[in-house]
This record gives C-alpha cells, structure tokens and sequence, in this order.
C-alpha cells in the first residue's frame, strides 16, 4: 500500500494529469433500483462517475489512484427534504413552544445560526447528507441555497423561505419584525410574495396550514410597516392563492401541515410535496387517488454560472412534469417531542459512550493495514452532529422539570403521542404500498432534531413502519433527489451521475440503522467527511479525492 499522494501535477482546473480515481472492492448499491453489485469497482473522473462494475469489468490503467475500499458498502448521498437551517435543534429557536429566552435568548439563538452555516453544513455531510431542502425559515436562509465554496465541499441545498401560514406565533419574531412565517390580507398579497421569492431563488412556495384561529396580526414578507391590523386569510383561501400564485410564477407547491384535512386542501391545489404526514386520521382510498394523480409546477428556468448547475435546473422541469406528488412522514418529529416532555435525550444519538456496535472486520481485521482499527458507530457518533448531541444532553439537564408530567397528565400524554405514530406509520405505509413516492424529511432543527443525525433517526422510523430497509434507502436517495428535481444527476451510484458516495461500515440493506455507520463521504468527487481514527482519516476535506487517497 502507498500512503497518500501528493505528488500529481495540477492542471488548471484543479485535477491532476492522471486525476482518474478507482473506488476498488466495495459492495456497491448501484443504480435507482438499489441492485447490490459486490467486489465492484467506482471509476472517478472530477466531480463524476464514469464507470461502475466488477472489478474485471472496468480497467484499471497501470500506475492509476486506486483506493481499497475492501469490506465496505457503498450508497448514493443521502437527501433531507426537510431541514431547517434557521433553527438549532433546541428549544431556543422555539420558544412558542417552551420559552427559555431568559438563558437562550431568541434572537441571539438566531444570529447565531446565522453566523455558522458551515458548521450545519458539516453536520449534514458528517452524516452523508449530501442534498437537502430548507423546508421554511428565516428570509436569509434563501442566500444559504446560493452559497459556493471552492476550498470545502457543501451540501446541495436549495430553500423555501418565508413560509406562509394562516398564523404567526408572535414568539417568533424578531425586534426587526422578521420572522420565518407570514400571514398576508389577500390574494395580491399572496401572488406579490411568491413573485418576490421567484426573483430570490425560492425553490418551492411553503405553505402550512395551521390548526390556530386565523384572527392575527398580518406579517408583511418585506418588512414594511402594517398600517392596520386585517383579517388573514383564512386555511382554505390562503392555500388556494398560493396555488394560483405557484403556477403563476412556475413553482411547486409544499404544504406543511399533519392533519388529514389539510392534505386533502393539497390534494385538490396541486401540492408537490407534503411534509409532515398524517397523524390524525386515516388516509382513504380516494385521497390516495388524488394523490396519486396530482401533478405538480415545474421549476422555471434560473441563469446558472457553470454547466452542472443548468443540468440540474433543466432536470427538474422534467422530473416535476412527470411525477406524483411526494409523502414526507417526518415520524420521528414525534419521538423528538415524547422525549422532550420526558426530558430525555434518545437513545443511539451519540449522548452516551459505551458501545462500539458499529465495528466491523473492515475496521478490525483487515490484514492489510498492520493493525486493528475500530470505527464507532450509532452510540457515539464523532463529529459535529455527535458534538451538538452532547452538548444537547447538557442542556436537557438544565431544563425545569416538565408540569405535565406529574402521574396525572403522564398518562394521557403518552397515549397521545402513541395514537399520533401509530396513525403516522399506518399513514406513510398505506401511502407507500400504493404507489405514492415516499422521501425521507426528518425536521432537522426541531428540539432535539440534530442537523445530520436526525436523518438516521427518521430512516429507522420508517423501517419501523413497515418499509424494508432498501425501500427507505430509496426513499432517502433517488426519491428524495427526484422531488427536489435533482434526480437526473444525482441520487444513485451510476455512469454520468455526480460522485456523491456514502461509505459505510455494514450492510444497510440488513437493517438501515447500519446507515449510521458512516466512515466516509464524497461530494462531488471530494472528500466531505472521514471518520476519525478510521483507515480512512488520513484523507484530506479541502482538495479533490484523488490526489490524497491511499493506493
């Protein structure tokens, strides 16, 4: 074995005159239909895949960059369509549901994030979410979509916005009047927010319907003054001036909402993508159609500065002429809140430190690298999103005790959250088992949704649903990708597709939870995350893959 090499002469974009990498010996999970393809070889060229096969079926020049990837799984990046930039995962950014501003204050919480998109950027990618939508947020959270770096790898991220909705928690604004919703006084005020955020690079119209009276004081998106307070409008209308004004401006349509009657508003408007699912009724058979049948707005086409960019403009306008609408469940939203009123953080999210289940012969016996390695897994995720689950156990430590959770109220509430996942499961199943495109959302920045992890944890209640472990690997890498018009380049581990690769120490089509065995990510050809202390952390985060693996 040859130790990294620097050596390669450097052309004037960036690779090396023999730049061509080789991914050899890994159990590779190739294509759309997941088809398990063992002792393959991956060929690199830049940021794409040439070539996937056997070994013997795609040659190997002499003297090339070969990376042994022996005893390893390799998968397509991972797709988070429902990430929120603008919120930390804590309490801090919510404080209409539990107020600590006293100790965390709102606007300093928000600042914060603000100030660290890198740092979320990391966890995602720590976690091989290499794709993800910013599903409602503060107005910057749009320039978060536009933001480009030569020197690290980032996720792909596009975003919505400002969401609208029929009400504002005035917890959630800012001394400046911003706030992550808004609620306008009618259609022209409808159609004049969705053309601004047309011409700010809004990738879909959010729209939540919530279940609060719709009797507020209205946001205006642009910040300018309110001369009087005015009726909103209300559910019904302000999901159908939404719709109008999406087609208008030729944007798809989210709706945000976990009640059966607010999917059936989508269904009737053309919803693309429902994030959220339905936790409270049964789904029927003619809501099923609806869905079924729904067809959503095509992108428009957006100027891009480089030729990959454009290909995937144009790849959306495709997918979304041809697809369904998508079903995001988000069940673990609901474990997230259960453990935030037991005050507890859950299990295998890296807040304890005592088991190495992840370990595998790949780490601790392979003969070639003169010495046994261990590679921890779920219970001690290392990174930033293991970070921030530590930091989040301190901070749960900290928190008064929950009033309702005295013997009286204790019970009711955990039937609650009890009848709200087992409609949930039944729900995403149903949905699924009739033909529905079902994506993979976890709520990132929901307390106690850590950026990255929480993907892990989203993954793991769908299996508990009833979907088999490569149904939900599907879900989270070609479904997710096609519904946020990604998916012709992008998505799986196939020729001419941008090399976005997930390495991982055990076989997810065993049981998806192996997915929390990441060792190594690539985005586009480079290196994004490697697992400390691994055979593989010698490989550098800031320059193209092949000029640092090992042969």
């Amino acid at each position: 074995r040859r130790g990294a090499d620097d050596s390669g002469l450097r052309m004037a974009n960036g690779d090396t005159a023999d730049g061509d990498t080789f991914l050899m010996g890994a159990t590779v999970l190739c294509g759309r239909e997941l088809r398990m393809l063992r002792n393959a070889t991956i060929h690199l060229r830049g940021c794409t895949i040439e070539r996937v096969g056997h070994r013997g079926e795609v040659p190997v020049p002499e003297g090339a960059r070969v990376v042994d990837l022996g005893g390893y799984f390799v998968t397509a990046g991972l797709c988070d369509v429902n990430v929120h930039y603008s919120q930390s995962g804590w309490v801090d950014t919510h404080p209409h549901l539990l107020d600590v501003c006293d100790l965390l204050p709102f606007a300093a919480a928000i600042e914060r994030l603000k100030t660290s998109v890198d740092g979320t950027h990391q966890a995602l990618l720590s976690c091989g979410v290499t794709a993800a939508l910013d599903a409602g947020g503060f107005g910057w959270t749009l320039e978060v979509a536009k933001r480009k770096t030569q020197n690290v790898p980032v996720p792909t991220v596009l975003a919505c916005g400002p969401v609208l909705s029929a009400s504002v928690p005035k917890a959630l604004r800012l001394p400046n009047g911003e706030t992550p919703f808004v609620a306008l006084t009618g259609r022209a005020a409808v159609s004049g927010f969705v053309h601004s955020l047309r011409l700010k690079g809004g990738a879909f119209v959010a729209v939540q319907l919530s279940t609060e009276p719709a009797l507020i004081e209205p946001v205006d998106p642009m910040q300018r003054p309110v001369t009087a307070p005015e009726r909103v409008l209300a559910r019904a209308e302000l999901l159908a001036a939404a719709a109008a004004a999406a087609t208008a401006a030729r944007l798809p349509l989210l709706l945000a909402t976990s009640r059966l009657d607010g999917l059936r508003l989508g269904a009737q408007h053309g919803v693309a993508l429902l994030i959220g699912g339905v936790q409270d009724e049964y789904i029927d058979e003619e809501l099923v159609g609806q869905l079924r049948t729904c067809v959503p707005v095509p992108l428009p086409p957006v100027e891009e500065d480089t030729a990959a960019g454009k290909e995937e403009e144009d790849g959306f306008r495709q997918a979304a002429e041809g697809s369904s609408s998508y079903y995001c469940a988000s069940l673990s939203l609901i474990d997230a809140a259960e453990h935030l009123f037991d005050r507890q953080l859950p299990t295998g999210t890296g807040g304890d430190t005592g088991s190495d289940r992840y370990a595998s012969a790949a780490d601790t016996g392979a003969a070639d690298t003169g010495a046994a390695e261990t590679e921890r897994g779920a219970e001690s995720q290392p990174g930033p999103a293991g970070k921030r689950n530590f930091e989040l156990a301190a901070l749960l430590s900290a928190l008064p005790p929950n009033p309702r959770r005295r013997a009286v109220l204790r019970e009711p509430f955990r039937a609650r959250f009890a009848a709200q996942r087992h409609v949930g499961e039944r729900n995403v199943l149903r949905v699924y088992m009739a033909g529905i495109p079902v994506v993979v959302g976890s709520g990132a920045g929901a307390p106690l949704q850590t950026h990255g992890m929480s993907m892990f944890a989203e993954m793991e209640a769908l299996q508990r649903a009833g979907l088999r472990p490569l149904e939900v690997l599907k879900a989270a890498t070609s479904n997710g990708h096609d519904a946020l018009g990604l998916g012709e380049k992008r998505g799986s581990v196939e020729a001419g597709n941008f090399a976005d690769l997930v390495v991982l120490q055990n076989d997810p089509s065993d049981d998806i939870a192996n997915m929390r065995s990441v060792v190594l990510v690539l985005k586009d050809g480079r290196v994004a995350w490697a697992r400390p202390g691994g055979r593989l952390a010698n490989l550098q985060l800031d320059r193209p893959l092949q000029n640092h693996m090992s042969a």
